[in-house]
C-alpha cells in the first residue's frame, strides 16, 4: 500500500470515529407517555356510585403538562374535583389536591401503569 493510501483511510478512520462520538454524545429526548389517564368527574350534586360519574379519557398526554378539572371538563360546575384518576399510560402520574398542579402531589409516590385512586379532593394530575 502507498503512504498516500495508508493515509487517506487513516483520515477516514479517525473522521468515521468523531462522528460516531458525536452522535452517541447528543441527548436523547425523553419518550412521551402512551396509553391514556382515564378521569372522573365528582362534585356538588354528584353523589352516588363512580360508576355513574361523567368520564373523560385523555389519550397520549404529554408529559410534564398539568392537567385541570377545568381543562378537562370545561363544563363542569364550580366546584368540581376528579372522582378517580386511572393511569393507563406507560408514564408515572402525579395527582394534586391543588389546582394547576400546586404545592406537593397527593403521594410522594407518583401512579404506577394500572393503577387507581378514588378521592373526593383530586383537583389536577401531571404525567411525570
Amino acid at each position: 500500500m502507498s503512504r498516500r493510501l495508508v493515509s487517506h483511510l487513516a483520515r477516514l478512520s479517525l473522521a468515521t470515529a468523531a462522528a460516531l462520538l458525536v452522535t452517541a454524545s447528543l441527548p436523547a429526548p425523553a419518550w412521551s407517555a402512551i396509553g391514556d389517564v382515564q378521569v372522573a368527574l365528582g362534585g356538588p350534586g354528584m353523589d352516588g356510585p363512580i360508576v355513574a360519574a361523567p368520564r373523560f379519557v385523555v389519550k397520549n398526554p404529554r408529559d410534564g403538562h398539568c392537567y385541570t378539572v377545568r381543562e378537562v371538563f370545561p363544563d363542569a360546575p364550580e366546584g368540581s374535583f376528579f372522582r378517580s384518576v386511572g393511569n393507563h399510560s406507560t408514564r408515572p402520574v402525579y395527582i394534586y389536591p391543588a389546582d394547576a398542579c400546586a404545592g406537593s402531589p397527593r403521594d410522594v409516590t407518583p401512579l404506577s401503569v394500572g393503577q387507581v385512586v378514588v378521592d373526593d379532593n383530586l383537583l389536577s394530575f401531571r404525567i411525570a
